[in-house]
């Protein structure tokens, strides 16, 4: 199945899969994560112990799912790093590698 992905500032639309779109929106929504954590990492020296307490702790909303419902997973490693990952609709995983500011993607 395909959709239709549209810049809508220059009215130019092209087929996507629904598969692609789903990584790709997926991928792009965990910026409002990733930012955020980096934010929060400045201030305050460490990682937060939850997305919850990242959210509170800085007053934004914070994502807890992708844009089709599946859970972005968190976890602290000593406070000094940390994994964030999700699964797609599609059984893909999606592990985010904070050194190189990049996602691998396994199935």
């Amino acid at each position: 199945y395909e959709i239709e992905l549209c810049d809508w500032s220059s009215d130019v639309c092209s087929p996507i899969s629904i598969r692609t779109w789903q990584i790709e929106s997926s991928l792009e929504k965990a910026r409002l994560i990733i930012e955020p954590l980096k934010t929060y990492k400045e201030q305050f020296g460490i990682y937060p112990q939850s997305l919850v307490k990242l959210g509170k702790t800085l007053e934004q909303d914070i994502p807890t799912r992708t844009n089709i419902g599946t859970r972005y997973w968190y976890e602290v490693d000593n406070e000094q790093d940390y994994r964030l990952w999700f699964v797609s609709y599609y059984g893909y995983t999606a592990y985010y590698n904070n050194e190189k500011d990049d996602w691998i993607i396994t199935d």
